[in-house]
């Protein structure tokens, strides 16, 4: 087999030669058999030819026109390469040499994509000659007129293999395409087909076939026809392609009158598989003539099942026995096609017979999966009978195709699987009560509870999830018997509490707890109302947040923070003020959780506000800081003055207040600045100068500039180098080239420079920053590779040297 000779050394642009190279390449990837019903060693010569195609392909670099026409190639060769592998949809048995086909396409649009240096967007030009114009109201004599005489204007150039040429002739296609149009279609259309039968080139003609293929009805089909007998083959071919996509009835009589007169069995087949494309019932007893003929019959196989009528049912059944071997699961794969389409137009016993015949003894074992499962589709309400069977049984295949089937099932066939499935084993029950509960069956609910109550594990297991599911407000109880219970299915039977959706759980819920009196069991049952996001729970919360037991307290709080609302924030503050160690933690959650909630305009610590002003001391150090989270300028100005007082208690709270402020403010920055230099103690001074590095730092606070600057002073200001680090390591989020200079001073040292090359190479990903310095980013970079202990630290610069 020889390559193109002009395949690596393209010259031209133009759609002629466009088309000569498509000629050549497919003529090239396509013999021994050119477009053709395929025998499997035609279709083998043929993937051959594909993998050296596809290696020629691939050595095209040469000009820019060469890829500027691989481009172009790409995209029009897509449906050639799918006519070239079954003239139609491609059967699975060639799916394989299909997708390679549309790779080898894809590979040369790729190819002209990467290489191709694509010209700038031009503004549109509103007299280019993309369309005809058109007054309005012309007769269809005169637009016939007017779309002959634009085309005839366009068709020096095509013939010449201008590509401008091209884009108005389809642009002229296009447009009589739109919908509503249908006048200037037909006119279009008959025009078109005029030229076919002038002294175009095969190349020109071409152009215009592949225009017809959606733009053709009735008018073309003679002109159409008149090509089927063409000498050339590629007209030939593509004069059946759009005869093919023609969806008038006169089409398929042109291709049936064709299949008649026709003689060479490729083009037999080719035709046959237009037809069966067609789903053309009208020509199934001239295709099965051809299942005798060796060189046709393959295609007529192929055709038949396409059509899938009774007739081509009894046509494949009558010839399988004399088929070759080679084709005897196409043949199956052909008469399922039938039974499908039996099933549709709502004759299942028909379709039945035919997976009978099938699934016997004798026929390839994956003929007989798929004859099992049309049975079970064909089956209707028998189906879950017939499942029950299968997963009772040791084939595993047949297992597994009756499990999929299971998704597709209708009532009357589930309420038969249902009523069967307690006599399975447990693997089994498991498998199909997991498919009806993703399935949402409510009707496998009693099932799913006796499955939960079953000892085997796996079943159980399956059941309590399938309960989540499947579940309503009676399920409550045997869900909560086995969460308390503390046994295998715990967990499960907790997961489906918090996931069933039915009215009425959430008050079965509510009144499970307000009974418990276990702990551990007010615990389960608060978590769950959390995880169920319970609001209404927001009252036995409460109550269960100012009791005795600590570990119920603080379930109580957790879930409060996340379910509570403005109206409980009173009675969650008082319980705050009352509570010492973790349950003031946690109340102090939840009441910011709560409180952050609020809306800004109704003042998110107006509540906390009001609390302190009317709290003890006691109350008013546990309220401080919980108005440190909260912020604000008014909490400020109380944190503020209880930091100014004598009151040693207070002034604790309130600094633990700003170290946990939550806005970036020059008030707040200053304050912790003054905090760090006037304390002496060198551990106050270190959680101020870390409180202040926070704010300083925080990404929606101060311009960047400002930023730096505070980190600088902090800098200035660390006592130790956990501190210095800790600056180094906040100024990442700060992407200026003032950055990179400020953490570079650290790089000689010891304890300070591995994070200080770390947060240079996190900076010298950002392209704006690497732009400012003019190359200082590199001379940082370099000096971390040449210098760096940390071999991790080293190849992370060199990769960041690596980058343009």
């Amino acid at each position: 087999m020889k390559t193109p000779e002009n395949i690596g050394s393209l010259k031209h642009e133009g759609c002629e030669a466009r088309v000569k190279f498509q000629r050549q390449l497919l003529n090239f990837i396509n013999t021994p058999l050119q477009r053709g019903a395929a025998t499997a060693h035609g279709r083998q010569n043929r993937f051959n030819g594909f993998c050296k195609a596809e290696e020629t392909v691939k050595t095209v670099v040469g000009s820019s026109t060469a890829r500027a026409t691989l481009l172009k190639q790409g995209v029009n060769g897509i449906g050639a390469l799918h006519d070239l592998l079954g003239y139609g949809k491609p059967a699975k048995s060639v799916q394989g040499h299909f997708s390679f086909a549309l790779r080898l396409a894809c590979l040369a649009l790729a190819l002209g994509l990467a290489s191709f240096p694509m010209p700038a967007a031009k503004a549109p030009v509103a007299s280019a000659p993309l369309a005809v114009e058109l007054k309005g109201g012309e007769t269809p004599a005169q637009l016939l007129e007017i779309y002959t005489q634009a085309l005839n204007a366009v068709l020096p150039d095509l013939a010449k293999g201008d590509a401008k040429a091209l884009d108005r002739l389809e642009a002229i296609a296009h447009g009589a395409a739109r919908p509503g149009a249908e006048p200037e279609r037909a006119a279009c259309a008959q025009a078109l087909a005029g030229l076919l039968s002038g002294d175009g080139s095969p190349e020109t003609k071409t152009w215009v076939l592949r225009q017809l293929q959606n733009l053709g009805r009735a008018e073309v089909v003679p002109s159409l026809a008149k090509l089927l007998d063409d000498k050339d083959a590629w007209l030939k071919e593509s004069a059946r392609t759009a005869l093919q996509n023609n969806p008038v009835p006169e089409a398929a009589t042109a291709l049936r009158e064709a299949l008649a007169k026709a003689t060479e069995p490729a083009w037999q087949g080719a035709l046959a598989l237009a037809l069966g494309a067609r789903k053309d019932a009208a020509s199934v007893k001239a295709i099965a003539a051809l299942l005798p003929n060796a060189g046709a019959q393959e295609a007529a196989v192929r055709a038949l099942g396409d059509i899938g009528t009774e007739e081509a049912a009894q046509a494949i059944a009558g010839a399988r026995r004399s088929l070759p071997e080679k084709l005897k699961v196409l043949s199956a794969e052909s008469w399922m096609k039938c039974a499908e389409q039996m099933i549709r137009d709502g004759r299942p016993a028909a379709a039945a017979a035919i997976y009978e015949q099938l699934d016997k003894l004798g026929e390839p074992h994956p003929v007989r999966l798929a004859a099992l499962r049309g049975k079970l589709q064909a089956a209707g309400d028998k189906a879950g009978g017939m499942i029950l069977e299968l997963l009772g049984g040791a084939d595993a295949d047949a297992r597994s195709v009756a499990t999929a089937e299971i998704y597709a099932l209708g009532a009357g066939a589930i309420n038969g699987l249902v009523a069967g499935a307690p006599k399975l084993p447990a693997e089994s029950q498991a498998l199909v009560i997991g498919i009806l509960a993703a399935r949402d069956e409510k009707a496998a609910l009693p099932l799913a509870t006796a499955m939960a109550r079953q000892p085997e594990a796996a079943a159980r297991t399956a059941g309590l999830e399938a309960l989540g599911r499947l579940g309503d407000a009676s399920t409550v109880p045997l869900l909560l018997e086995v969460m308390q219970g503390g046994a295998d299915g715990a967990a499960e039977a907790r997961a489906s509490l918090a996931r069933l959706s039915a009215p009425g759980v959430n008050e079965n819920l509510l009144a499970a707890l307000k009974k418990a009196t276990d702990p551990r069991q007010k615990t389960a049952l608060i978590e769950v109302l959390d995880a169920r996001g319970a609001a209404m729970a927001a009252p036995a919360l409460l109550s269960e947040a100012a009791g005795a037991d600590a570990g119920v307290k603080r379930s109580a709080l957790r879930a409060l923070g996340k379910l509570g609302s403005a109206s409980d924030l009173p009675a969650v503050l008082k319980i705050l003020q009352s509570s010492t160690g973790g349950e003031r933690d946690e109340a102090e959650r939840a009441a910011a959780a709560i409180s952050a909630r609020v809306p800004e305009k109704e003042q998110p610590a107006a509540a906390a506000l009001a609390a302190y002003q009317s709290a003890d001391e006691a109350g008013k150090v546990a309220l401080l800081p919980l108005l440190g989270r909260i912020g604000g300028a008014q909490a400020f100005e109380v944190i503020k003055t209880a930091l100014a007082g004598g009151n040693k208690a207070l002034v604790e709270a309130a600094s633990k207040a700003l170290y946990n402020w939550p806005e970036a403010t020059d008030t707040v920055a200053d304050e912790l600045l003054a905090m760090v230099n006037k304390t002496a103690n060198p551990k106050e001074r270190s959680v101020a100068l870390r409180a202040y590095i926070r704010v300083a730092t925080m990404p929606d606070g101060f311009p960047d500039k400002v930023r730096l600057e505070r980190l600088q002073k902090a800098m200035t200001l660390a006592a130790q180098d956990q501190e210095r680090n800790l600056v180094l390591e906040r100024a990442v989020d700060i992407k200026r080239i003032e950055t990179v200079r400020f953490v570079a001073a650290y790089l000689d040292h010891p304890a300070l420079a591995a994070r200080a090359g770390n947060t240079i190479c996190e900076l010298a990903k950002d392209k704006g920053v690497r732009a400012a310095g003019k190359g200082e980013v590199e001379k940082w970079l370099a000096k971390i590779v040449e210098t760096s202990k940390d071999q991790n630290l080293a190849d992370r610069a060199k990769r960041r040297l690596a980058d343009k």
